[in-house]
């Protein structure tokens, strides 16, 4: 486990959000199921597993779909994780 605060993203939460999505691909590649949560499920875990998705080769437009699409049309819709 690896908690990744809430708030904006600067340096050190990129690095927590890298790291853990290098550790979800790894997991799945090794065959293993991954659960990643926050407190809301919309915003920092979305984050985690939209930067999973595009390192395994999907777009950031489709990775946001498929999490709007399987969790909540609200996540990833924080501000502070939009550039």
């Amino acid at each position: 486990m690896c908690p990744l605060p809430d708030g904006p993203v600067d340096g050190t939460r990129l690095a927590g959000v890298i790291r853990l999505a290098r550790a979800a691909g790894e997991a799945l590649d090794g065959g293993r199921k991954v659960l990643v949560r926050c407190g809301h499920g919309h915003d920092r875990s979305g984050l985690v597993v939209a930067h999973t998705l595009m390192r395994r080769g999907r777009s950031a437009e489709d990775a946001i779909r498929v999490i709007r699409s399987r969790r909540s049309p609200w996540a990833l819709h924080d501000d502070r994780f939009v550039a």
